[in-house]
């Protein structure tokens, strides 16, 4: 689940795209569900490597900007886990 906080920050935004990291697929895709977003526009980090660590969310979201498809102003959402014990959320603008 996202957290309250990335929740009242996406409250009536738009999201391009959501890039979840350390979390599962069915975990992913529910939290994009939460913020509206469709499951084409989730974007997982290891998905053309292995794990890369801690990089991983900023690979995902070259992979989503050299897709092509986002222009100035989308909102991007940004989540991971750390061992389970640690929770981050961001969301920002192109």
């Amino acid at each position: 689940r996202i957290s309250s906080e990335l929740r009242s920050l996406a409250l009536g935004e738009a999201i391009a795209a959501f890039i979840p990291y350390a979390v599962t697929r069915p975990h992913a895709f529910e939290a994009a569900h939460e913020l509206g977003v469709p499951e084409e526009a989730t974007i997982f980090a290891g998905t053309q490597t292995a794990c890369i660590g801690t990089p991983a969310p900023l690979y995902a979201l070259d992979a989503f900007l050299s897709r092509g498809a986002h222009k100035p102003g989308d909102a991007i959402a940004l989540t991971a886990a750390a061992g389970g014990v640690a929770w981050s959320d961001m969301l920002f603008r192109l």
